[in-house]
């Protein structure tokens, strides 16, 4: 007996136990009755959307998400790059050069302009674009770090490196490659140690914990998140971030009590994280601009602040995230009405998380039955998505390509699916 062959015999036991008729079933799920009777007899496979919605109609528990078959996950080719001739090697810089460097304040802000700099254009354009300047920065940091004998200004650069490697590690999961993301945060996480920022370090068991999440990992996403909360280091932000992780985690596995729980403790942290901070005493910032920069740390230009971690350009998060769970957990209305609020409240200039959770908010049109919705958000998310080269982005596109197939009598549906088709073909290419 094939697996969804009995996840058929299951759903319709559950199914008559709740006391529901095929029909009445297949409306709560905006399917057809004929299809969800192959469904049930077997003669068709469930997907994994189908079968959250089934558990949250009959309280099941998750036991239905358990025994549907996975999705097929959709590998990129990997292209052949052309020969071409490769660029001289620059010249390093002498060891007297990179000393005066480390111990330059100027050199210090300048890096940090750089990497806000670098940050914000991530938001906008393909990680292929943005890893060279990475590379560069990565290597004079480096370099940087090796030479810098003080031990207050190698904290200092050893802080900013850290920033930086955690970021190349987010663009090397935004172009597709999960084992560099993963070695970049673990070498970000020991910059952040040596740097004497263990808060840093908890961080990066919130990315790795992301990283599980889209791979689908839901126990090791839970795992990693469950360490970053226990790490008494982690701030407010990291824990209400970790918060978010295990959340998500949860609602992969359809445990629908302890994901929202995760959710109320999340935004409780995220909340206390956003209040101003004590204002320091009189003449304290007098004395901190009279002090060396090796007793500091690092330079920040007071307009723009620390670096945030975690998302900058989403505002509620919260919202976010919840309609992200909550799609996971089969109530794809409720996900819909969140996350649009959350994208509402989104920075027009933030492409990345807005082509993101616009196909995540699609996705929960589609399975809500909203179609018209559904075709104008994916259009959208669309256009935005195609200069990205965003690989998280993409892995929610295969998805909403391979749900909108079954909506074969509805014609924007099906030339939604052509264009999604083609964009991913291209981005392979």
């Amino acid at each position: 007996m094939t697996r969804h062959e009995v996840f058929g015999i299951e759903l319709r036991r559950r199914r008559n136990a709740a006391g529901l008729s095929l029909q009445a079933m297949a409306k709560a799920l905006n399917y057809s009755k004929g299809h969800l009777s192959k469904i049930e007899t077997g003669a068709k496979a469930p997907t994994p959307q189908l079968a959250r919605q089934a558990d949250a109609v009959l309280s099941a528990g998750g036991e239905l998400s358990r025994l549907a078959p996975a999705a097929p996950v959709g590998h990129p080719r990997q292209a052949v790059p052309a020969p071409r001739q490769e660029a001289p090697p620059l010249p390093r810089a002498r060891r007297s050069e990179l000393e005066a460097a480390a111990e330059d304040p100027v050199v210090a802000q300048g890096m940090r302009l750089q990497f806000d700099n670098i940050r914000d254009l991530g938001k906008r354009v393909s990680p292929r674009l943005v890893q060279p300047m990475l590379h560069g920065a990565l290597v004079s940091l480096r370099d940087l770090l090796a030479a810098a004998g003080e031990p207050g200004t190698r904290r200092q650069v050893a802080l900013m490196t850290a920033r930086f490697v955690e970021y190349a590690g987010w663009m090397a999961q935004e172009a597709g490659r999960r084992e560099e993301a993963v070695a970049l945060t673990l070498e970000s996480a020991a910059l952040a140690e040596l740097a004497g920022d263990p808060g840093l370090a908890a961080y990066a068991l919130v990315r790795r914990a992301e990283l599980a999440m889209y791979a689908g990992a839901a126990q090791q996403t839970i795992a990693l998140a469950e360490r970053a909360l226990a790490d008494p280091h982690a701030t407010a932000r990291v824990r209400g971030l970790a918060e978010h992780r295990l959340a998500q985690g949860y609602a992969q596995l359809g445990e629908e009590a302890r994901c929202r729980a995760a959710l109320e403790r999340a935004a409780v942290l995220l909340a206390e994280a956003a209040l101003p901070e004590a204002a320091p005493p009189e003449g304290a910032l007098v004395q901190a601009a009279l002090v060396t920069p090796a007793a500091t740390g690092l330079v920040i230009p007071p307009a723009r602040g620390g670096p945030v971690v975690g998302s900058s350009t989403v505002t509620d998060l919260d919202a976010v995230v919840t309609g992200w769970c909550l799609y996971d957990l089969g109530r794809p209305a409720e996900a819909a009405e969140l996350l649009e609020r959350g994208l509402a409240g989104a920075s027009p200039e933030a492409r990345r998380a807005r082509a993101l959770y616009g196909v995540r908010l699609a996705l929960a049109h589609e399975a809500a039955g909203d179609l018209d919705r559904m075709h104008e958000v994916a259009l959208d998310s669309l256009e935005t998505a195609r200069a990205l080269g965003s690989a998280t982005v993409r892995s929610q596109l295969r998805n909403l390509a391979w749900m909108v197939q079954r909506r074969h009598s509805h014609r924007p549906s099906r030339d939604l699916h052509v264009e999604i088709t083609a964009a991913l073909q291209d981005d392979d290419d």
